[in-house]
């Protein structure tokens, strides 16, 4: 590994890139190109596209997955605030909740 700041294969030469795999700094005349993304070498150019292939696939399905994830978490809540109303209404007999408190009772008991 080179000087930081500088290249790794050139240590007097100043690195004005960096390989978005292994992160090694890199001299215009060392970095590689692929899509316009550096690289110190063809083999970190195939790991990079490896990963970021299978992490694109994984995740394509996340949209919809987030959705219902985000829909589970409002009912939870909505559940529990419910709750929260009903034990404050009835247990506990805090006077302005009651009536939110029974109407809750109409609506599940």
């Amino acid at each position: 590994m080179g000087r930081a700041g500088y290249c790794t294969n050139h240590p007097g030469r100043p690195a004005d890139n960096r390989c978005i795999q292994c992160h090694k700094p890199l001299c215009d005349d060392c970095v590689i190109r692929d899509e316009g993304d550096p690289f110190c070498s063809k083999k970190c150019i195939s790991r990079y596209r490896t990963f970021h292939r299978a992490y694109e696939a994984d995740h394509a399905k996340t949209p919809v997955g987030t959705i219902i994830g985000r829909i589970v978490a409002v009912v939870l809540v909505v559940l529990v605030v419910a709750a929260l109303i009903y034990i404050g209404g009835e247990v506990l007999e805090i006077g302005f909740l009651k009536p939110i408190s029974d109407v809750l009772k109409s609506i599940f008991f």
